[in-house]
């Protein structure tokens, strides 16, 4: 059984990626991956993983690359970057704004929270550089 508020679900795929997650951790067995709180990695771990390969099958390639983004930018300094056209572009634009360029109405006017967060993570990122 899953719990989800009625924010996860607000009829549009935006919420996608949480119910995914929340499913997976039922998927994935909440009471075995972590007997303690020193093991939640594990829990997390597998989770994330195959949170990530739900979006992939639902929403394609570049969505669940995105989501991968999402999480490399915290994961080792030898971790691999993803390859995604939507991550490459938020990312491309986060750093034109440092130069000067705000991006176009067109270019922002769909993004999801996911891209949001992704685009100021990197405004942070490029102007502490």
């Amino acid at each position: 059984m899953v719990f989800l508020t009625r924010t996860a679900i607000k009829g549009d795929a935006g919420g996608a990626q949480v119910v995914a997650h929340e499913f997976a951790h039922s998927w994935t067995g909440n009471l075995i991956t972590n007997k303690t709180n020193e093991d939640f990695w594990l829990n997390e771990g597998f989770t994330t993983y195959a949170e990530r390969r739900i979006i992939e099958v639902v929403q394609g390639e570049d969505r669940a690359a995105l989501s991968i983004g999402m999480g490399w930018r915290g994961i080792p300094v030898d971790a691999f970057e993803p390859v995604s056209n939507i991550y490459s572009k938020i990312v491309l634009l986060a750093n034109e704004f440092r130069l000067g360029r705000m991006p176009r109405e067109d270019e922002v006017a769909d993004w999801p929270g996911q891209e949001w967060e992704l685009y100021l993570e990197n405004l942070h990122k490029s102007a502490e550089a």
